[in-house]
């Protein structure tokens, strides 16, 4: 059997493979992902399509960071800065964001779905074909947000906004 070493911008994981060079199933994946060797500096990084479900990645510094196509389901960014990170096609179910800066972040296709979002900053933020289904979102800071066919917590979907 051969065995591949991938190492991602700021994380690590490995890929089991076949003599035949196909990668195995990974219908056994871990319950939580893997911390980026970042973190908790991780502003500017490219963290695209990591697995980060379940971490405890609260007060991290995403600032500027690529989180699109990564699985953060079930993590705790309590009181972390995304400021400006992009996020397209990222599952963020069941999360924690209490207190989460995200002002002015690029967001797309996203499922939000019963994260916890209280206190929360979505100032100038442009938020489009995500799902919010669910979610907390008390006293969600959301000022001067561009939404577009959101999916809003209580399941309706409006053009304009939640």
């Amino acid at each position: 059997m051969v065995i591949a070493l991938v190492v991602a911008a700021c994380g690590s994981g490995s890929v089991a493979s076949t003599e035949a060079g196909e990668v195995a199933s990974e219908s056994a994946s871990p319950t939580v992902g893997t911390m980026p060797g970042c973190f908790p500096k991780c502003g500017g990084a490219d963290l695209r399509n990591l697995d980060m479900r379940g971490l405890n990645l609260s007060r991290g510094d995403f600032t500027y960071s690529k989180l699109s196509q990564s699985n953060l389901a079930g993590a705790n960014l309590t009181e972390a800065n995304l400021f400006r990170s992009q996020m397209f096609d990222t599952n963020l179910t069941g999360a924690t964001l209490v207190k989460t800066q995200m002002e002015q972040v690029a967001v797309g296709r996203v499922n939000f779905t019963n994260a916890n979002m209280t206190d929360a900053r979505l100032d100038m933020a442009w938020v489009y074909d995500s799902d919010l289904t669910g979610a907390t979102v008390l006293r969600l800071r959301k000022k001067d947000v561009k939404w577009n066919n959101t999916i809003c917590p209580n399941g309706t979907i409006i053009p304009t906004g939640c």
